[in-house]
């Protein structure tokens, strides 16, 4: 056993998947992912407060949370359980699953960025004028 706890599985993942060598290296690089994902979170509460006015900012925000946590907590998983069952057909492909879901996602969010990035300039110019 290279691992406790719940840590256990993620080392039998990895093992199993091929993804990487060691479950050692695939526990790292989850930590490590782990803790940079927290950090967009900042920059977007910072966006929120800039462009909402003052008697909405809690609304929005809230608005923010569920809708994020709706997309995060349903969206994601069904995702990668509905390439796993039918586009890789095999119960242990969740990890290829994951891969392809991250890939195909990937895109959709730069595209949303970016859509977005000219909007939110227009309305950062107008809250701080």
């Amino acid at each position: 056993m290279c691992c406790h706890g719940c840590s256990h599985h993620i080392c039998n993942l990895s093992r199993n998947t091929g993804f990487s060598p060691s479950a050692e290296l695939a526990l790292t690089c989850v930590s490590i992912a782990s803790f940079f994902v927290t950090f967009p979170l900042a920059g977007t509460t910072s966006a929120i407060i800039v462009v909402t006015p003052n008697e909405m900012r809690g609304v929005i925000t809230a608005l923010y949370v569920v809708i994020t946590s709706v997309f995060g907590l349903v969206l994601g998983p069904t995702l990668v359980a509905a390439s796993t069952d039918f586009i890789f057909q095999d119960s242990n492909a969740v990890a290829k699953s994951l891969g392809l879901v991250g890939i195909l996602v990937l895109p959709v969010g730069i595209a949303l960025m970016w859509n977005g990035s000219e909007d939110f300039e227009t309305a950062r110019k107008s809250a701080m004028s």
